[in-house]
């Protein structure tokens, strides 16, 4: 084996992917060769950063039901009986349950089929709207945001640097404004990207809180709609033109002020 193939190897060898003949290949090499020692020392000290160091997410519950999904479309057909009678939606849903592989028993009793299709009807209601997935991405960025080196890209309280900032990066023009003399000082501004879109992200703070405003293009006006998720105030609202989203820890009412500022800053044009 050389170094150029023990090296491509390093990665499934350490997942434990490799055929027995193949690694006991990769072994031998690995044994007699320092360069290829020290790539996979390299290849394995960034696997502990990344488990030491990466932001770590519960899976949502649709990548749930695309895994059970998949299984059931993998699994093997059974064979069709001559003459069967037609059956009904449950019961072919039942039929299915029974095929699939890592269920690792007999399905066919009843009350256990009932519970897998309990199982999977429950996965089915626990996925997530649109606006709920968005609502959820922005979360996890201001969350993002608040660790160490993340909260701007531009650190300025004038609305006259932060707005030129965006040009060029932005294919829209985001309004950036002053609220300092409202008791919401302007800290700076970043670019972030969720729900499949870029976003201007203005950062404001309030007293001793911080709060992310997120702005992107959206032709639709919609009426603000208030949230609590994890510990977090989010406020959504369009005018037609913009989608805004307000997140932080402040109490709905401040948030509230905060945006009806905003708006009436906005409408005015400074």
């Amino acid at each position: 084996m050389s170094c150029e193939e023990c090296q491509q190897n390093l990665q499934a060898a350490l997942d434990g992917e490799l055929d027995a003949a193949t690694r006991s290949i990769h072994e031998q090499h690995l044994a007699s060769c320092s360069t290829c020692q020290q790539a996979q020392a390299e290849l394995l000290g960034v696997r502990r950063l990344v488990r030491a160091h990466a932001s770590r997410h519960t899976a949502p519950a649709t990548l749930r039901l695309r895994v059970v999904s998949d299984i059931a479309r993998a699994a093997p057909a059974a064979p069709v009986a001559p003459a069967a009678a037609p059956r009904s939606s449950l019961e072919r849903l039942f039929g299915h349950l029974q095929r699939w592989p890592w269920a690792g028993i007999n399905l066919g009793v009843a009350t256990t089929a009932s519970v897998a299709f309990a199982v999977v009807l429950s996965l089915y209601m626990q996925i997530p709207s649109e606006q709920e997935r968005t609502d959820q991405e922005i979360v996890a960025t201001h969350f993002r945001s608040l660790q160490v080196d993340h909260l701007a890209d531009v650190v300025s309280t004038d609305k006259h640097t932060v707005k030129p900032w965006f040009s060029g990066k932005l294919d829209f023009s985001p309004p950036v404004l002053d609220l300092s003399d409202q008791g919401f000082a302007l800290i700076g501004g970043r670019l972030d990207y969720f729900d499949q879109h870029a976003a201007a992200a203005m950062v404001y703070r309030h007293d001793k809180h911080l709060i992310n405003l997120f702005v992107w293009p959206d032709q639709v006006a919609r009426s603000s709609k208030l949230r609590s998720i994890h510990g977090f105030q989010l406020l959504r609202w369009s005018d037609g033109e913009m989608a805004y989203a307000a997140i932080s820890d402040l109490n709905g009412s401040e948030l509230r002020q905060f945006q009806q500022l905003l708006v009436g800053r906005v409408s005015r044009g400074n």
